[in-house]
């Protein structure tokens, strides 16, 4: 049996309150977006997709001493976005910046350990975001463009994230329900650059 899972940090409940903010404003175009619901937005460090129990239990027991003494630094997110890009958009999202590197080093340990028990490696690079909404139809691109330059230079706040909690991931015809298989405190939680 499998199931399938992803490694992410929480948002404190003020900042998605922000981001909810976010949604109601942008809801107001008429564009098919599929919001994501507060409760289960997160920054995604590593999607691992259909996992057997022997790697469950393997990332449960092991990615805590992976990531020892690591921290994610300071994370803001700020500026709505898109991918793959405005004019083609697939995901819309606000763009978390991390600048001390430490998000990036925490997501290199996580990928190595995960490597090391036989999960593929990521071949995309890095750019942590938090997902609003999913766009289907690609063709929405120029209404979504004007609306985002409004948001060009917005800053949502500020956090340091605290664990890295692994999750499980349910498709239900309703959404998506994440439930939490472990959690992983950030011992070097404190930012010292600031």
């Amino acid at each position: 049996m499998t199931r399938r899972t992803f490694l992410a940090l929480d948002l404190p409940e003020d900042l998605r309150g922000a981001l909810v903010e976010v949604q109601n404003r942008l809801r107001g175009l008429s564009l098919p977006i599929r919001w994501v619901d507060v409760e289960t937005m997160h920054i995604s460090l590593q999607f691992l997709g259909e996992s057997r129990e022997e790697k469950i239990e393997a990332i449960s027991n092991g990615l805590g001493p992976a990531i020892e003494n690591q921290s994610a630094g300071t994370c803001v997110l700020k500026e709505v976005g898109a991918f793959p890009r405005l004019s083609k958009p697939r995901n819309l999202h606000v763009r978390v910046d991390e600048s001390s590197g430490r998000l990036a080093g925490l997501v290199r340990s996580i990928r190595t350990f995960t490597e090391s028990l036989g999960f593929p490696g990521e071949e995309r690079a890095f750019r942590p975001h938090v997902t609003l909404g999913r766009i289907r139809d690609r063709r929405s691109g120029t209404e979504l463009s004007d609306s985002v330059l409004r948001w060009e230079d917005c800053v949502f706040g500020t956090f340091v994230p605290q664990e890295v909690v692994f999750y499980e991931s349910f498709l239900e015809p309703d959404g998506v329900r994440y439930v939490p298989l472990a959690h992983f405190p950030l011992s070097g939680s404190v930012d010292k650059t600031s």
